[in-house]
This record gives C-alpha cells, structure tokens and sequence, in this order.
C-alpha cells in the first residue's frame, strides 16, 4: 500500500510543477491549494479523524497562505529565461514567435 502512496503523491507533485510552470502565479497558487486540501482531507479520512475537515483546511492553508507567491513568480520568470537561452541560437525571424507568445498576457489581462 505505501508504494501505491508514494506513486499518488509523486504524480501529484509532478501535476503541481506542470500547473507551476503553466499558469499564472495567483491561478497556480489557488490550484495547489485545492491539492493541499484534498491531501488533508484524505490523510484525516485514512487515520480515522472524527472530524476530516480540519485536515483538509490544514492543508489548504499550508499551501495558500505559507508559500509565498515570489516562488511562484520566479518559477515563471525562469521559464521565459529558459526560454530566451533556447531560442538564441535560431535565425532572427524564428526568434520572435516563442517571445510573443511567451509575453502575450492572455485572456485575463496582466
């Protein structure tokens, strides 16, 4: 059973990374901390809590209000550096697209 544990977690920690690198700072925070409660509320349901609830805030408040958003933000500051490096080395006109689209500032405005 803990390995069956342990692959959960590393798929949602590797789920976590993806929504990391993908999104915006805020909207990515908001989402790890509904995977914060979901652990909280299946780790209280595992050992047997009268109350479950209590472990599910825990670990949503854990995520939400510990982490500090300048991780988030850096994350994806590394990811538009990452980015530059790797298109360096294409012909001018290749360079531009993965700039635009990697500052374009989407659909919910800067």
């Amino acid at each position: 059973m803990q390995k069956l544990e342990f692959s959960i977690l590393l798929v949602i920690l590797t789920i976590e990374m993806t929504l990391l690198n993908a999104l915006r700072p805020p909207v990515a925070k908001s989402i790890i901390a509904l995977f914060g409660l979901i652990a909280g509320l299946a780790l209280g349901h595992k050992y047997g809590l009268e109350y479950p609830w209590g472990a599910a805030l825990a670990g949503f408040g854990m995520v939400y209000f510990v982490l500090p958003s300048e991780l988030f933000g850096r994350a994806r500051q590394l990811r538009i550096d990452w980015w530059r490096r790797r298109v360096s080395v294409f012909p001018e006109n290749w360079r531009k697209l993965p700039l635009l689209v990697l500052e374009d500032p989407g659909p919910f405005g800067p």
